[in-house]
Protein backbone atom coordinates (compact mmCIF):
# COMPACT_ATOMS: atom_id res chain seq x y z
CA UNK A 1 0.00 0.00 0.00
CA UNK A 2 2.82 2.39 0.97
CA UNK A 3 4.59 1.71 -2.72
CA UNK A 4 0.98 2.16 -4.47
CA UNK A 5 0.68 5.87 -2.30
CA UNK A 6 4.70 6.56 -3.05
CA UNK A 7 3.96 5.89 -6.96
CA UNK A 8 0.18 7.87 -7.25
CA UNK A 9 2.14 10.78 -5.46
CA UNK A 10 4.94 11.08 -8.05
CA UNK A 11 2.38 10.45 -11.18
CA UNK A 12 0.52 13.41 -9.06
CA UNK A 13 3.84 15.85 -9.00
CA UNK A 14 4.77 14.20 -12.51
CA UNK A 15 1.83 15.50 -14.11
CA UNK A 16 1.66 18.61 -11.53
CA UNK A 17 4.72 19.97 -13.02
CA UNK A 18 3.49 19.50 -16.78
CA UNK A 19 0.28 20.05 -16.48
CA UNK A 20 -2.08 21.46 -13.46
CA UNK A 21 -3.73 20.62 -10.57
CA UNK A 22 -7.15 19.54 -12.50
CA UNK A 23 -5.29 17.12 -14.67
CA UNK A 24 -3.04 15.57 -12.01
CA UNK A 25 -5.86 14.51 -10.17
CA UNK A 26 -7.69 13.22 -13.08
CA UNK A 27 -4.53 10.71 -14.17
CA UNK A 28 -4.01 9.92 -10.74
CA UNK A 29 -8.20 8.70 -10.61
CA UNK A 30 -7.73 7.14 -13.69
CA UNK A 31 -3.99 5.41 -13.18
CA UNK A 32 -5.20 4.21 -9.70
CA UNK A 33 -8.51 2.41 -11.20
CA UNK A 34 -7.08 1.10 -14.39
CA UNK A 35 -3.90 -0.09 -13.01
CA UNK A 36 -3.28 0.32 -8.79
CA UNK A 37 -6.86 -1.75 -7.89
CA UNK A 38 -6.47 -5.01 -9.79
CA UNK A 39 -6.98 -7.35 -7.25
CA UNK A 40 -8.64 -9.70 -10.01
CA UNK A 41 -7.17 -13.42 -9.61
CA UNK A 42 -6.66 -13.40 -13.79
CA UNK A 43 -3.79 -10.64 -13.64
CA UNK A 44 -0.33 -10.08 -11.49
CA UNK A 45 -0.19 -6.93 -12.10
CA UNK A 46 -1.13 -5.00 -8.91
CA UNK A 47 1.06 -3.14 -6.72
CA UNK A 48 -0.75 -4.78 -3.88
CA UNK A 49 0.05 -8.34 -4.59
CA UNK A 50 3.53 -8.14 -6.41
CA UNK A 51 5.01 -11.17 -7.40
CA UNK A 52 8.34 -9.82 -6.32
CA UNK A 53 8.68 -7.39 -4.22
CA UNK A 54 12.19 -6.33 -5.49
CA UNK A 55 10.23 -5.57 -8.72
CA UNK A 56 7.70 -3.23 -6.85
CA UNK A 57 10.70 -1.88 -4.75
CA UNK A 58 12.43 -0.93 -8.01
CA UNK A 59 9.38 0.37 -9.81
CA UNK A 60 8.50 2.89 -6.87
CA UNK A 61 12.53 3.99 -6.83
CA UNK A 62 11.94 4.47 -10.65
CA UNK A 63 8.77 6.71 -10.26
CA UNK A 64 10.85 8.75 -7.88
CA UNK A 65 13.86 9.30 -10.35
CA UNK A 66 11.26 10.12 -13.24
CA UNK A 67 9.63 12.62 -10.78
CA UNK A 68 12.91 14.67 -9.72
CA UNK A 69 14.21 14.35 -13.61
CA UNK A 70 11.01 16.43 -14.44
CA UNK A 71 11.92 18.68 -11.50
CA UNK A 72 14.92 18.59 -13.38
CA UNK A 73 13.96 19.18 -16.92
CA UNK A 74 11.70 22.22 -15.15
CA UNK A 75 13.98 24.02 -12.90
CA UNK A 76 17.17 22.83 -13.88
CA UNK A 77 18.57 22.86 -10.35
CA UNK A 78 21.26 20.02 -10.23
CA UNK A 79 20.08 18.68 -6.87
CA UNK A 80 16.93 17.14 -8.73
CA UNK A 81 19.63 15.67 -11.06
CA UNK A 82 21.47 14.20 -8.56
CA UNK A 83 18.53 13.01 -6.69
CA UNK A 84 16.69 11.58 -9.80
CA UNK A 85 20.48 9.87 -10.89
CA UNK A 86 20.37 8.57 -7.18
CA UNK A 87 17.11 6.78 -7.51
CA UNK A 88 17.79 5.55 -10.70
CA UNK A 89 20.79 3.79 -9.59
CA UNK A 90 18.14 2.18 -6.71
CA UNK A 91 16.15 0.81 -9.37
CA UNK A 92 18.97 -0.93 -11.00
CA UNK A 93 20.48 -2.26 -7.82
CA UNK A 94 16.90 -3.73 -6.70
CA UNK A 95 16.03 -5.08 -10.51
CA UNK A 96 17.46 -4.54 -14.11
CA UNK A 97 14.67 -3.71 -15.80
CA UNK A 98 14.67 -0.28 -15.44
CA UNK A 99 18.18 0.38 -16.85
CA UNK A 100 17.64 1.97 -19.98
CA UNK A 101 16.69 5.00 -18.11
CA UNK A 102 19.68 6.37 -17.49
CA UNK A 103 19.77 6.95 -21.33
CA UNK A 104 17.34 9.22 -20.92
CA UNK A 105 19.38 10.95 -17.97
CA UNK A 106 22.31 10.65 -20.12
CA UNK A 107 20.83 12.48 -23.03
CA UNK A 108 19.85 15.42 -20.26
CA UNK A 109 23.45 16.16 -19.73
CA UNK A 110 24.55 16.45 -23.34
CA UNK A 111 24.07 20.53 -23.78
CA UNK A 112 25.71 20.84 -19.93
CA UNK A 113 29.42 20.16 -21.42
CA UNK A 114 30.84 19.22 -18.21
CA UNK A 115 32.70 16.01 -17.43
CA UNK A 116 33.10 16.15 -13.91
CA UNK A 117 28.93 16.34 -13.94
CA UNK A 118 28.76 13.07 -15.73
CA UNK A 119 30.94 11.33 -13.67
CA UNK A 120 28.86 12.60 -10.67
CA UNK A 121 25.86 11.16 -12.62
CA UNK A 122 27.53 7.98 -12.97
CA UNK A 123 28.61 6.97 -9.74
CA UNK A 124 25.55 7.88 -8.09
CA UNK A 125 24.10 5.61 -10.17
CA UNK A 126 26.46 3.38 -9.83
CA UNK A 127 26.64 3.88 -5.87
CA UNK A 128 23.83 1.75 -5.06
CA UNK A 129 24.59 -1.29 -7.33
CA UNK A 130 28.07 -1.31 -5.35
CA UNK A 131 26.70 -1.17 -2.01
CA UNK A 132 24.16 -4.01 -2.88
CA UNK A 133 27.78 -6.50 -4.04
CA UNK A 134 29.38 -5.15 -1.20
CA UNK A 135 26.70 -6.35 1.19
CA UNK A 136 26.68 -9.22 -1.06
CA UNK A 137 30.26 -10.52 -0.35
CA UNK A 138 30.37 -9.50 3.20
CA UNK A 139 27.68 -11.83 4.06
CA UNK A 140 29.13 -14.56 2.59
CA UNK A 141 28.55 -14.29 -0.80
CA UNK A 142 31.11 -15.68 -3.79
CA UNK A 143 32.53 -15.37 -6.91
CA UNK A 144 31.02 -19.09 -8.02
CA UNK A 145 27.78 -18.33 -6.58
CA UNK A 146 27.27 -14.88 -8.44
CA UNK A 147 29.20 -16.78 -11.74
CA UNK A 148 26.23 -18.79 -11.75
CA UNK A 149 23.66 -16.51 -11.04
CA UNK A 150 24.47 -14.93 -14.14
CA UNK A 151 24.39 -17.75 -16.13
CA UNK A 152 20.84 -17.88 -14.93
CA UNK A 153 20.05 -14.19 -15.88
CA UNK A 154 21.34 -14.83 -19.60
CA UNK A 155 19.66 -18.81 -20.11
CA UNK A 156 16.38 -16.79 -18.62
CA UNK A 157 16.70 -14.04 -21.18
CA UNK A 158 17.51 -16.32 -24.04
CA UNK A 159 14.56 -18.40 -22.64
CA UNK A 160 11.44 -19.55 -25.87
CA UNK A 161 8.85 -18.83 -23.04
CA UNK A 162 9.95 -15.20 -22.76
CA UNK A 163 10.37 -14.60 -26.45
CA UNK A 164 6.39 -14.72 -26.72
CA UNK A 165 6.81 -11.33 -24.88
CA UNK A 166 9.71 -9.87 -26.85
CA UNK A 167 9.70 -11.25 -30.04
CA UNK A 168 6.45 -10.04 -32.30
CA UNK A 169 4.49 -12.11 -33.37
CA UNK A 170 0.98 -13.17 -35.12
CA UNK A 171 -0.27 -13.73 -31.46
CA UNK A 172 0.64 -9.98 -30.84
CA UNK A 173 -0.45 -8.22 -34.04
CA UNK A 174 -4.02 -9.77 -33.59
CA UNK A 175 -4.34 -8.77 -29.89
CA UNK A 176 -3.14 -5.78 -31.20
CA UNK A 177 -5.59 -5.34 -33.59
CA UNK A 178 -8.26 -6.57 -31.26
CA UNK A 179 -7.37 -4.53 -28.11
CA UNK A 180 -7.55 -1.34 -30.18
CA UNK A 181 -10.44 -1.53 -32.11
CA UNK A 182 -12.23 -2.57 -28.60
CA UNK A 183 -11.48 0.53 -27.16
CA UNK A 184 -11.88 2.74 -29.47
CA UNK A 185 -15.42 1.13 -30.08
CA UNK A 186 -15.68 1.97 -26.24
CA UNK A 187 -14.31 5.02 -25.70
CA UNK A 188 -15.02 6.40 -28.99
CA UNK A 189 -19.13 5.88 -28.39
CA UNK A 190 -18.86 7.43 -24.70
CA UNK A 191 -16.23 10.63 -26.36
CA UNK A 192 -18.62 11.24 -29.41
CA UNK A 193 -21.85 11.09 -27.50
CA UNK A 194 -20.32 13.04 -24.76
CA UNK A 195 -19.67 15.83 -27.17
CA UNK A 196 -22.17 15.96 -29.62
CA UNK A 197 -24.23 16.49 -26.23
CA UNK A 198 -22.21 19.43 -25.20
CA UNK A 199 -21.21 20.62 -28.69
CA UNK A 200 -25.04 21.18 -29.80
CA UNK A 201 -26.51 22.50 -26.20
CA UNK A 202 -23.47 25.18 -26.13
CA UNK A 203 -22.49 26.21 -29.07
CA UNK A 204 -24.95 25.65 -31.73
CA UNK A 205 -27.99 26.29 -29.16
CA UNK A 206 -29.79 23.43 -29.96
CA UNK A 207 -31.39 21.53 -27.18
CA UNK A 208 -33.13 18.66 -29.37
CA UNK A 209 -30.17 16.41 -30.44
CA UNK A 210 -29.03 16.75 -26.66
CA UNK A 211 -32.81 15.44 -25.98
CA UNK A 212 -32.77 12.86 -27.80
CA UNK A 213 -29.54 11.20 -26.49
CA UNK A 214 -30.95 10.95 -23.41
CA UNK A 215 -34.00 9.65 -24.12
CA UNK A 216 -31.91 7.09 -26.73
CA UNK A 217 -30.01 5.74 -23.42
CA UNK A 218 -33.04 5.85 -21.04
CA UNK A 219 -34.83 3.58 -24.01
CA UNK A 220 -31.83 1.80 -24.14
CA UNK A 221 -30.79 1.25 -20.38
CA UNK A 222 -34.39 0.42 -19.48
CA UNK A 223 -34.58 -2.47 -21.23
CA UNK A 224 -30.47 -3.20 -20.37
CA UNK A 225 -29.85 -2.64 -16.73
CA UNK A 226 -26.57 -0.22 -16.93
CA UNK A 227 -24.43 -2.02 -14.36
CA UNK A 228 -25.34 -5.25 -16.21
CA UNK A 229 -24.34 -3.97 -19.36
CA UNK A 230 -21.09 -2.09 -18.13
CA UNK A 231 -20.07 -5.00 -16.82
CA UNK A 232 -20.61 -7.58 -19.81
CA UNK A 233 -19.46 -5.06 -21.82
CA UNK A 234 -15.92 -4.85 -19.71
CA UNK A 235 -15.75 -8.50 -19.71
CA UNK A 236 -16.38 -9.74 -23.12
CA UNK A 237 -14.61 -6.68 -24.98
CA UNK A 238 -11.59 -4.97 -23.08
CA UNK A 239 -10.93 -6.84 -19.98
CA UNK A 240 -9.19 -9.50 -21.29
CA UNK A 241 -9.04 -8.75 -24.95
CA UNK A 242 -7.48 -5.29 -24.44
CA UNK A 243 -4.54 -5.32 -21.75
CA UNK A 244 -4.11 -1.98 -23.85
CA UNK A 245 -1.49 -4.04 -25.05
CA UNK A 246 -2.10 -1.61 -28.65
CA UNK A 247 -0.72 1.52 -26.43
CA UNK A 248 3.00 1.51 -27.07
CA UNK A 249 2.51 1.25 -30.44
CA UNK A 250 -0.16 3.73 -31.02
CA UNK A 251 1.78 6.62 -29.15
CA UNK A 252 4.65 5.35 -31.08
CA UNK A 253 2.92 6.70 -33.84
CA UNK A 254 1.62 9.73 -32.44
CA UNK A 255 5.28 10.42 -31.76
CA UNK A 256 6.10 9.69 -34.84
CA UNK A 257 3.42 12.14 -36.09
CA UNK A 258 4.82 14.93 -33.87
CA UNK A 259 8.51 14.43 -35.10
CA UNK A 260 8.30 14.18 -38.87
CA UNK A 261 5.37 16.50 -38.95
CA UNK A 262 6.29 19.16 -37.09
CA UNK A 263 9.51 21.90 -38.01
CA UNK A 264 9.01 23.11 -34.40
CA UNK A 265 7.57 21.62 -31.37
CA UNK A 266 5.61 23.47 -28.68
CA UNK A 267 6.55 22.59 -24.86
CA UNK A 268 3.21 20.24 -24.50
CA UNK A 269 4.43 18.30 -27.27
CA UNK A 270 8.03 18.13 -26.23
CA UNK A 271 6.99 17.09 -22.44
CA UNK A 272 4.99 14.32 -24.59
CA UNK A 273 7.90 13.32 -26.40
CA UNK A 274 9.29 13.08 -22.93
CA UNK A 275 7.01 11.19 -21.40
CA UNK A 276 7.25 8.56 -24.32
CA UNK A 277 10.94 8.52 -24.54
CA UNK A 278 10.55 7.09 -20.72
CA UNK A 279 7.84 4.64 -21.58
CA UNK A 280 9.60 3.21 -23.66
CA UNK A 281 12.99 3.15 -21.47
CA UNK A 282 11.06 1.34 -19.33
CA UNK A 283 9.04 -0.93 -21.19
CA UNK A 284 11.93 -2.66 -23.33
CA UNK A 285 11.81 -5.60 -21.12
CA UNK A 286 8.99 -6.76 -22.99
CA UNK A 287 7.96 -3.92 -25.29
CA UNK A 288 6.52 -6.03 -28.17
CA UNK A 289 4.10 -7.42 -26.21
CA UNK A 290 3.54 -4.73 -23.42
CA UNK A 291 0.29 -6.47 -21.70
CA UNK A 292 -0.73 -4.04 -18.89
CA UNK A 293 -1.97 -7.28 -16.91
CA UNK A 294 1.22 -9.40 -16.97
CA UNK A 295 3.80 -10.13 -14.59
CA UNK A 296 6.07 -7.25 -13.79
CA UNK A 297 4.55 -4.67 -16.23
CA UNK A 298 4.15 -2.19 -13.03
CA UNK A 299 5.71 0.89 -14.82
CA UNK A 300 6.19 0.64 -18.98
CA UNK A 301 2.00 0.41 -19.13
CA UNK A 302 1.74 3.08 -16.49
CA UNK A 303 3.58 5.64 -18.80
CA UNK A 304 2.15 4.78 -21.64
CA UNK A 305 -1.27 5.22 -20.47
CA UNK A 306 -0.06 8.84 -19.23
CA UNK A 307 1.88 9.29 -22.52
CA UNK A 308 -1.74 8.73 -23.91
CA UNK A 309 -3.44 10.97 -21.57
CA UNK A 310 -0.97 13.56 -22.21
CA UNK A 311 -1.72 13.32 -25.57
CA UNK A 312 -5.69 14.11 -25.72
CA UNK A 313 -5.57 16.48 -22.80
CA UNK A 314 -2.66 18.51 -23.62
CA UNK A 315 -1.43 18.22 -27.12
CA UNK A 316 -4.29 18.12 -29.35
CA UNK A 317 -6.11 21.19 -27.60
CA UNK A 318 -3.44 23.13 -28.93
CA UNK A 319 -5.09 22.74 -32.47
CA UNK A 320 -9.31 22.60 -31.55
CA UNK A 321 -10.59 26.16 -32.15
CA UNK A 322 -10.60 28.15 -29.29
CA UNK A 323 -14.81 27.91 -29.03
CA UNK A 324 -14.84 24.18 -28.83
CA UNK A 325 -11.47 23.64 -27.37
CA UNK A 326 -12.90 23.16 -23.38
CA UNK A 327 -15.82 21.13 -24.90
CA UNK A 328 -13.91 18.58 -26.23
CA UNK A 329 -11.43 18.59 -22.93
CA UNK A 330 -14.35 18.16 -20.83
CA UNK A 331 -15.35 15.29 -23.19
CA UNK A 332 -11.98 13.54 -23.11
CA UNK A 333 -11.97 14.22 -19.17
CA UNK A 334 -15.20 12.52 -19.08
CA UNK A 335 -14.18 9.64 -21.22
CA UNK A 336 -11.14 8.49 -19.26
CA UNK A 337 -13.01 8.83 -15.94
CA UNK A 338 -15.90 6.58 -17.09
CA UNK A 339 -12.94 4.31 -18.50
CA UNK A 340 -11.76 3.82 -15.33
CA UNK A 341 -15.07 3.29 -13.51
CA UNK A 342 -15.86 0.77 -15.56
CA UNK A 343 -12.67 -1.09 -14.81
CA UNK A 344 -13.27 -0.92 -11.21
CA UNK A 345 -16.87 -2.01 -11.72
CA UNK A 346 -15.40 -5.08 -13.47
CA UNK A 347 -13.06 -5.62 -10.59
CA UNK A 348 -15.49 -5.17 -8.20
CA UNK A 349 -17.71 -7.84 -9.69
CA UNK A 350 -14.55 -10.26 -10.11
CA UNK A 351 -13.99 -9.84 -6.22
CA UNK A 352 -17.73 -10.78 -5.80
CA UNK A 353 -17.00 -13.52 -7.68
CA UNK A 354 -14.92 -15.16 -5.05
CA UNK A 355 -17.25 -16.38 -2.84
CA UNK A 356 -14.66 -19.14 -2.01
CA UNK A 357 -13.03 -18.40 1.58
CA UNK A 358 -10.13 -20.55 2.63
CA UNK A 359 -8.42 -19.14 6.42
CA UNK A 360 -5.79 -20.61 8.61
CA UNK A 361 -3.47 -18.92 11.34
CA UNK A 362 -1.15 -17.83 8.89
CA UNK A 363 -3.55 -15.82 6.24
CA UNK A 364 -6.99 -15.89 4.45
CA UNK A 365 -7.52 -16.46 0.74
CA UNK A 366 -10.65 -16.07 -1.06
CA UNK A 367 -11.41 -18.12 -4.39
CA UNK A 368 -13.69 -19.88 -6.47
CA UNK A 369 -14.49 -23.06 -8.34
CA UNK A 370 -13.35 -21.24 -11.37
CA UNK A 371 -9.85 -20.50 -10.05
CA UNK A 372 -9.25 -23.45 -8.56
CA UNK A 373 -11.03 -23.49 -4.85
CA UNK A 374 -11.94 -27.11 -5.20
CA UNK A 375 -8.44 -28.02 -6.54
CA UNK A 376 -6.83 -25.83 -2.93
CA UNK A 377 -9.46 -27.27 -0.63
CA UNK A 378 -8.54 -30.81 -1.49
CA UNK A 379 -4.69 -29.71 -1.33
CA UNK A 380 -4.86 -28.10 1.94
CA UNK A 381 -7.39 -31.19 3.67
CA UNK A 382 -5.25 -33.93 2.66
CA UNK A 383 -1.65 -32.57 3.87
CA UNK A 384 -3.34 -31.59 6.80
CA UNK A 385 -4.56 -35.03 7.45
CA UNK A 386 -1.31 -36.97 5.93
CA UNK A 387 1.49 -34.64 5.73
CA UNK A 388 1.65 -31.95 8.23
CA UNK A 389 4.17 -32.35 11.30
CA UNK A 390 5.44 -35.73 9.84
CA UNK A 391 6.54 -35.74 6.26
CA UNK A 392 7.80 -33.18 3.42
CA UNK A 393 6.06 -32.00 0.46
CA UNK A 394 6.64 -30.13 -2.76
CA UNK A 395 4.36 -28.05 -5.47
CA UNK A 396 4.83 -28.44 -9.07
CA UNK A 397 4.43 -26.18 -11.01
CA UNK A 398 5.03 -23.64 -8.73
CA UNK A 399 3.60 -22.63 -5.16
CA UNK A 400 4.63 -22.97 -1.79
CA UNK A 401 1.15 -21.79 -0.25
CA UNK A 402 0.26 -25.61 1.20
CA UNK A 403 3.65 -25.81 2.96
CA UNK A 404 3.32 -22.34 4.27
CA UNK A 405 -0.37 -22.16 5.49
CA UNK A 406 0.61 -25.69 7.33
CA UNK A 407 4.38 -25.41 8.51
CA UNK A 408 5.34 -28.12 6.09
CA UNK A 409 8.75 -28.52 5.04
CA UNK A 410 9.99 -28.81 1.38
CA UNK A 411 13.70 -29.26 1.04
CA UNK A 412 13.13 -29.14 -2.58
CA UNK A 413 15.70 -25.82 -4.18
CA UNK A 414 13.70 -25.73 -7.27
CA UNK A 415 9.81 -24.38 -5.86
CA UNK A 416 9.04 -22.73 -9.11
CA UNK A 417 8.75 -25.60 -11.96
CA UNK A 418 6.99 -23.45 -14.01
CA UNK A 419 8.21 -24.02 -18.40
CA UNK A 420 10.89 -20.87 -18.25
CA UNK A 421 12.34 -22.25 -14.46
CA UNK A 422 12.86 -25.45 -16.11
CA UNK A 423 14.40 -24.80 -19.15
CA UNK A 424 16.20 -22.04 -17.50
CA UNK A 425 18.03 -23.81 -15.01
CA UNK A 426 18.05 -27.36 -16.78
CA UNK A 427 15.64 -30.71 -16.71
CA UNK A 428 18.61 -33.01 -15.53
CA UNK A 429 19.81 -30.51 -12.95
CA UNK A 430 16.67 -30.39 -11.43
CA UNK A 431 15.75 -34.02 -11.88
CA UNK A 432 18.98 -34.72 -9.78
CA UNK A 433 18.10 -32.92 -6.95
CA UNK A 434 14.59 -34.17 -6.65
CA UNK A 435 16.36 -37.62 -6.54
CA UNK A 436 18.93 -36.74 -3.98
CA UNK A 437 16.02 -34.90 -1.33
CA UNK A 438 13.02 -37.54 -2.31
CA UNK A 439 10.09 -35.51 -0.92
CA UNK A 440 7.64 -37.97 0.90
CA UNK A 441 4.94 -36.26 -1.31
CA UNK A 442 4.33 -34.39 -4.37
CA UNK A 443 1.91 -31.98 -5.87
CA UNK A 444 1.21 -31.25 -9.14
CA UNK A 445 -1.63 -28.45 -9.10
CA UNK A 446 -2.34 -27.08 -12.89
CA UNK A 447 -3.99 -23.84 -13.60
CA UNK A 448 -6.85 -24.04 -16.40
CA UNK A 449 -5.25 -24.12 -19.76
CA UNK A 450 -7.21 -20.64 -21.14
CA UNK A 451 -5.28 -18.20 -18.32
CA UNK A 452 -1.96 -20.13 -17.27
CA UNK A 453 1.33 -19.53 -20.47
CA UNK A 454 2.91 -22.40 -18.10
CA UNK A 455 0.08 -24.63 -18.64
CA UNK A 456 1.48 -28.17 -19.96
CA UNK A 457 3.77 -30.00 -17.35
CA UNK A 458 4.55 -33.32 -18.19
CA UNK A 459 2.52 -32.60 -21.67
CA UNK A 460 4.45 -29.94 -23.28
CA UNK A 461 7.81 -29.21 -21.15
CA UNK A 462 9.21 -31.27 -17.95
CA UNK A 463 8.77 -34.70 -19.11
CA UNK A 464 11.58 -35.93 -17.27
CA UNK A 465 10.89 -34.86 -14.11
CA UNK A 466 7.21 -35.98 -14.58
CA UNK A 467 8.43 -39.63 -15.87
CA UNK A 468 10.33 -39.77 -12.47
CA UNK A 469 7.55 -38.87 -10.56
CA UNK A 470 4.94 -41.63 -12.43
CA UNK A 471 8.44 -44.02 -11.81
CA UNK A 472 8.89 -43.69 -8.21
CA UNK A 473 5.47 -42.50 -6.81
CA UNK A 474 2.45 -43.77 -6.63
CA UNK A 475 -0.94 -41.40 -7.62
CA UNK A 476 -3.31 -41.57 -4.47
CA UNK A 477 -5.25 -38.79 -5.29
CA UNK A 478 -6.90 -36.83 -8.40
CA UNK A 479 -9.13 -33.71 -8.70
CA UNK A 480 -10.51 -32.18 -12.27
CA UNK A 481 -7.94 -34.02 -13.66
CA UNK A 482 -9.49 -34.59 -17.30
CA UNK A 483 -10.47 -31.10 -17.43
CA UNK A 484 -8.28 -28.29 -19.04
CA UNK A 485 -10.96 -25.68 -18.27
CA UNK A 486 -9.99 -26.16 -14.17
CA UNK A 487 -7.37 -26.20 -12.11
CA UNK A 488 -6.38 -29.26 -11.36
CA UNK A 489 -4.74 -31.36 -8.76
CA UNK A 490 -2.77 -34.74 -8.70
CA UNK A 491 -1.24 -35.90 -4.81
CA UNK A 492 1.44 -38.08 -5.07
CA UNK A 493 3.62 -40.34 -2.47
CA UNK A 494 6.83 -42.58 -2.65
CA UNK A 495 5.65 -45.81 -4.18
CA UNK A 496 7.72 -47.62 -0.67
CA UNK A 497 5.20 -45.63 1.46
CA UNK A 498 2.43 -46.25 -0.67
CA UNK A 499 -0.46 -47.33 1.39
Amino acid sequence: IINSAIILFCIYTIIRQLSNKKYALLYVFVIMFVFTFRTGTANSSSWFFPYSYSLIYACSSVFIAVSFFISFIRTDKRKYLYLSSLFAGLSIAFKWDYLLFVIVIFFSLLKKNSKLLFFKIFALILLPTILSFLLYFLSGGNIDSLIEWLRFLINFQNNGVLCSYTVFNDIIFTDIKESLFRFVLYTGIIFFTVYSFLINLKINKNKIIPIIIVILYILYFKKHEILTFIDKFIWENLYFHSNLVFLSYLVFIFALGIIFLKKTYSIKEKYFLLLYMIAFCLSIRDYMGLYTSNIGNFAGGVFYFLSFMYFFTEVIPQYIADNKVKIFSKSIIITFLIFAISYACREKQMLNELYIKIEYPKGTIYTSDSYGGEAIIEALKFAESNIKGKKTLVTINEGCIINYFLDIPSDLLYYSLNSHIIKTMGEDKILDYIESKQPDYIYIIQEPKYINAHWGFGIKYGFKINNYIKTKYELIKSVNDFDENLTHLKIYKKLQEAL
